[in-house]
């Protein structure tokens, strides 16, 4: 993952976590890893593997596509999203 993909998506995820009022702990319950696990993602100590990316998007309801449109429009950019 390019480092900027991983900016962005750690920043959508943060705020449509945020957006959806949803807690840390309730994102990682959802996917079955620990609270820490969506900090480290949302402080992009971690990265999210390709595998984990549909369990992530169902655990905030929403889409991958969704989520990236919701990054900002400067981040998208350099993604070429």
């Amino acid at each position: 993952m390019s480092s900027e993909l991983g900016v962005a998506l750690a920043r959508a995820v943060r705020a449509e976590r945020a957006r959806a009022g949803l807690t840390q702990a309730e994102v990682g319950r959802r996917m079955g890893v620990d609270a820490s696990t969506i900090s480290q993602i949302e402080r992009m100590v971690r990265r999210v593997y390709i595998d984990e990316v549909p369990e992530l998007c169902e655990a905030l309801g929403t889409t991958l596509a969704d989520l990236l449109a919701k990054a900002p429009a400067s981040e998208r950019r350099k993604m070429g999203v």
